[in-house]
């Protein structure tokens, strides 16, 4: 008799919880219509103001993800980094006058299209073509049909293990 008690105020705790979650994530008010300042006296603006649905409208979210962008998130946390795709590209090496060396990965396209565009990515100091989201970019771009080419940063790509040899 106790146990089934014990059951089922858990049952109920963890019903209240999952009540609690879904109203605070999706249930709630989205927030107001934003608010658009500018010169009365500009031309330019008010009609881009008109033009542009997302400044004159309140946001409505997806469904799926709720009126916060929380869940969003945790998804691309959990799932995001567990199926980021490994696009294989050529590194290319280039000694500066200077004694250093210069590193990037080429990557083409397996069905080059022929409105094809080059990119060149220069991911900040921290990350080279090694990290996820740049990894996930390069694989939209493939996918895509365009040619890619991606900077590395020397010091990240030596001390991460990605690069072997360079001085």
């Amino acid at each position: 008799m106790l146990s089934s008690l014990a059951a089922f105020l858990v049952l109920l705790v963890f019903l209240r919880g999952l009540y609690l979650t879904v109203s605070r994530f999706w249930w709630r008010d989205a927030g107001r219509r934003p608010s658009v300042r500018y010169r009365k006296d500009s031309h330019l603006c008010p009609d881009i103001v008109r033009a542009c649905t997302t400044l004159t409208h309140k946001y409505r979210p997806p469904l799926l993800w709720g009126d916060s962008g929380h869940i969003q998130t945790a998804y691309n946390v959990l799932v995001g980094h567990v199926f980021v795709p490994s696009p294989v590209g050529d590194r290319q090496s280039l000694s500066t006058p200077d004694g250093s060396t210069v590193t990037y990965d080429l990557y083409q396209p397996q069905h080059p299209t022929t409105s094809s565009l080059f990119f060149l990515l220069c991911p900040d100091i921290g990350n080279c073509s090694e990290t996820f989201y740049i990894r996930s970019f390069v694989h939209y771009l493939l996918s895509n049909g365009h040619n890619v080419a991606v900077l590395n940063h020397n010091i990240v790509a030596v001390a991460a293990g990605f690069v072997d040899g360079l001085k």
